[in-house]
């Protein structure tokens, strides 16, 4: 009796392993498409058919790209730091990496003016508008002081 307890524990141990394993295995294979929180305007392009076609179509192939640069642009500015860091300064190298630098930052900024002109292509002119003017209002705040009242203070002085 107690044999087939544990024989049993041990099946029932070993399926659900298996449905964890095949858990893990199919979200690390399967595109999941663009999670929510890395594009904020998801909610409005799902309600247009437009919207929907570049969410699975156009989009991944645009954000992988982008990933791929900015992991580069990430790699390349840690290798500049750890330059400005080492003890002995290598100048050369770090115009070398600065050149590198700003040679990922353009085609990155390629790349996201393509995937720009991608989605605007999709969408008709009303959509095209109103996704723009989203865009606008939530990456493209002007320069802000990080103290409040900055100039007031400056007049007291």
């Amino acid at each position: 009796m107690k044999d087939r307890i544990i024989i049993g524990l041990l099946i029932f141990s070993l399926a659900l392993n298996f449905v964890i394993l095949g858990f893990f295995i199919h979200h690390r294979l399967v595109p999941q498409g663009i999670p929510k929180q890395d594009f904020p305007l998801r909610r409005y392009l799902e309600r247009t058919e437009n919207g929907r076609d570049l969410i699975h179509n156009v989009l991944p192939k645009h954000r992988r790209k982008i990933m791929e640069l900015k992991r580069d642009l990430f790699q390349h500015r840690q290798e500049f730091f750890n330059q400005l860091q080492a003890e002995d300064i290598n100048y050369k190298e770090i115009e070398h990496l600065v050149d590198d630098i700003i040679r990922v930052q353009s085609a990155l900024e390629r790349e996201i003016a393509n995937s720009m002109t991608s989605i605007s292509q999709k969408l008709n002119y009303p959509e095209r508008k109103e996704l723009l003017k989203r865009i606008m209002n939530k990456r493209a705040v002007p320069y802000r002081s990080p103290r409040k009242n900055h100039i007031k203070n400056q007049e007291r002085d």
